[in-house]
């Protein structure tokens, strides 16, 4: 019977409820039926010791530590099945077949790559000890040499089985040892990350984090942050001896702030699409429309000037460099709040034979990758090649795409753009990337999680591979780590609150209401407030009601949780519970309340028959915003409930986009002027729009105040009767 997901998924149960007699059998049995599922001998010594204890414990044999050596038993039983799981990988998974192909050409051990590593730091250094006429040759030569070592010790790692203690330290020396190059640390640092990431694996976990906790190198360091958040895994009962390290990770308030900070990098990222169309729909059609360049399939070339029309309209050319800057610059805000504005446009451009190659997705830019060759010297002198070793805003990534795209397009540019790419001014302005910037630990993280995001969304073959940053069903996925269960208890909830108010913010209500799950009580004023929002959003009003209360009976005067009691309750019909708060909420305020408050507050005590006092506050607000529609729709309300229709019916008319509730209101006054006809009219004119059973649910909540100005039920029935006649 061939192995398949479920037969390991059942395994993997056992292990989970301590079943290790079942479990051992099962994986033994999957081994003795696959013979691709071949065995270093793991499984078997795990059997054999974990039967030499159950015999000892037959005997009566007392072993005071029997909790701890059943603890190792299950994390060695859970060990044997990520090296099943990965060799499964490696037999049924194209990806990870090829690469376990490659290591079967060149085993290299990590002793093996120390020495080889250091080699080519020796030899690139000698470089500089040659003749000018051979040092170009010379260094093509190693370069490409490194480059197809890199790839098999990419591959080594990507499907590496479980590793041991001494293994994981063995690494861990290599990578952070002075004498290999930073890149190449950053490319295994990348290879340990997807293969925890496809089988997880204890140590290479472990690895990542000491990394991150001990790397000088910036990049590197980065790199490995990314890896253990997206690779924690709570959910193992062998994780104890992780959520230590977590427990002591979190006691930094360093680590916490840069959690958050990825986390909200990751959000950004995973809404690249959702920011491309925005793009594409919102501000590349004026940016196109007011360029001075064609682009055709034969290249890119000048427009030619309009004489007459700059004679006709001599502010228009004006006018459209502020348009076009306009949306230039909203472009660049949105990649400075985090938005990932270069992924619709390059990801067009993955289709070179260079992202073919898994390993070129995580290797640093750098000018003498073998892959870049082919690239003329003419090219690599020109302004733009340099900057993208300097202050491109681009991922590494793009920056290989845009240079490839470079080679084929380049001799078909007009010379104006030739000239603007053979300066440094490319990317002037706001558009490059400071020194400071890029030697950010946030901006060098975000560019690799671009990277990273690339790599899932557009590899040729990301079909076949886990995307940490989709969701599952539940809205929740690896690199939404903030909803690990390690993390709950730990400093990291104290950080919840700001990436709430962030999901808020951006409308992502799933993943929101997923992270107040998490976390908080009734005493945290904070979380209540954020509840209430919540509650809110989906007009859950009685919900929210509560959440606020709570939150004032920690801080009585606290003027957010107050406006918003307000909103809930005149939205619940508590119009008298909702003007008493409101004029609690005045008389705390030091600054004069806006126009948004007075209206509500007008509201409040319209509905709760304070009419009088409330048509005072309205016409002041007439006065100071006298074109303002809703205040005009307040005071017409207003006339209404005083019985002076024709005032109420002359501000409706004022109205210049009138909305149904204009319709049903203004209808509402020629009934009370017994002008039945234009009342039906409009009433028929909001039913058009609303549903009659609206216009019915409409009725009974404005019966109260119909019935003060001497309209009955019975009216009501007729007039619905009216209405719902042809």
């Amino acid at each position: 019977m061939p192995i398949t997901s479920q037969n390991l998924d059942e395994i993997h149960h056992k292990i989970s409820h301590h079943k290790l007699n079942d479990a051992i059998r099962l994986m033994r049995n999957r081994r003795d039926e696959c013979s691709w599922l071949r065995d270093n001998g793991n499984l078997d010594a795990l059997e054999r010791d974990y039967r030499l204890m159950l015999d000892y414990m037959m005997r009566g044999v007392r072993d005071e530590k029997r909790d701890e050596v059943f603890a190792k038993f299950v994390g060695r039983a859970f060990r044997c099945l990520g090296d099943m799981t990965m060799r499964h990988l490696c037999h049924d998974n194209s990806v990870y077949r090829s690469l376990a192909l490659l290591t079967e050409r060149e085993q290299l051990s990590v002793e093996t790559m120390r020495e080889r590593l250091e080699t080519f730091v020796g030899e690139r250094t000698m470089l500089t000890l040659l003749p000018e006429e051979q040092k170009a040759v010379r260094s093509a030569e190693i370069y490409r040499q490194h480059h197809e070592l890199m790839k098999a010790v990419f591959a080594t790692l990507v499907v590496a089985p479980q590793w041991s203690n001494a293994e994981r330290e063995a690494f861990l020396e290599l990578l952070l040892s002075p004498t290999v190059e930073s890149m190449d640390a950053q490319v295994m640092t990348s290879a340990i990350t997807l293969s925890c990431m496809a089988v997880y694996d204890i140590n290479k976990w472990r690895l990542l984090v000491e990394l991150y906790r001990r790397s000088t190198d910036l990049q590197v360091r980065q790199r490995a942050l990314v890896g253990w958040a997206f690779t924690l895994y709570s959910n193992r009962v062998d994780f104890p001896a992780g959520q230590a390290i977590v427990d002591e990770l979190t006691s930094s308030s360093e680590v916490c702030r840069e959690l958050l900070e990825l986390q909200i990098q990751v959000f950004y990222c995973q809404d690249a699409e959702k920011d491309t169309r925005t793009i594409q729909r919102d501000i590349m059609p004026d940016l196109v429309k007011n360029s001075h360049l064609n682009i055709t399939r034969f290249g890119i070339t000048e427009k030619e000037d309009d004489t007459l029309n700059d004679i006709l309209h001599p502010e228009a050319e004006e006018k459209a460099m502020e348009d076009m800057e306009k949306h230039f610059h909203r472009m660049l805000d949105m990649q400075k709040q985090g938005s990932d504005i270069y992924f619709g446009g390059f990801s067009q451009m993955k289709k070179f034979g260079f992202f073919y190659t898994m390993m070129n997705w995580f290797v640093p830019f750098y000018q003498e990758h073998p892959d870049l060759a082919h690239v003329s010297d003419k090219i690599k002198g020109k302004g733009f090649f340099r900057t993208m070793l300097t202050a491109s805003p681009f991922c590494d990534s793009d920056k290989y795409s845009f240079v490839l795209a470079m080679v084929n397009v380049y001799d078909k540019m007009p010379d104006s753009v030739k000239e603007m790419l053979d300066g440094d001014a490319m990317f002037a302005g706001h558009e490059s990337v400071h020194p400071e910037d890029a030697a950010r630990p946030a901006f060098v993280r975000l560019m690799y999680l671009q990277d990273l995001y690339r790599f899932f969304r557009l590899y040729n073959q990301h079909n076949e591979l886990s995307n940490p940053f989709d969701s599952r069903y539940d809205g929740v996925g690896p690199s939404f780590f903030f909803m690990n269960a390690a993390f709950k208890g730990t400093a990291i909830d104290d950080k919840k609150g700001d990436l709430s108010h962030f999901l808020l913010k951006r409308e992502r209500f799933e993943e929101f209401d997923n992270l107040l799950s998490t976390y908080g009580s009734d005493t945290d004023k904070n979380y209540q407030l954020l509840c209430a929002s919540g509650a809110l959003r989906c007009e859950d009003y009685a919900s929210a009601i509560v959440c606020l209360r709570r939150a004032l009976n920690v801080d009585p005067t606290d003027t957010k949780a107050l406006r918003l009691l307000g909103k809930a309750l005149l939205m619940e019909g508590d119009n008298t519970g909702a003007a008493t708060v409101y004029n609690q909420l005045l008389l705390l305020l030091e600054t004069p309340p806006g126009r948004g408050l007075l209206l509500n507050y007008s509201i409040a005590r319209l509905k709760s028959g304070e009419v009088e006092q409330a048509m005072k506050d309205i016409f002041r607000l007439e006065y100071e915003y006298p074109n303002d529609a809703d205040v005009r729709r307040v005071l017409a309300w207003g006339y209404l409930l005083q019985g002076k229709t024709a005032e109420a019916i002359a501000e409706y008319g004022k109205l210049e986009s009138p909305i149904p509730g204009d319709h049903l209101n203004c209808g509402y006054c020629h009934w009370l002027d017994n002008n039945i006809q234009e009342a039906v009219r409009l009433f028929r004119s909001y039913a058009e729009e609303c549903g009659l059973h609206h216009l019915e649910r409409e009725f009974k909540q404005d019966f109260p105040y119909l019935k003060k100005l001497g309209i009955v039920e019975t009216d009501c029935e007729l007039m619905l009767e009216l209405v719902d006649t042809d």
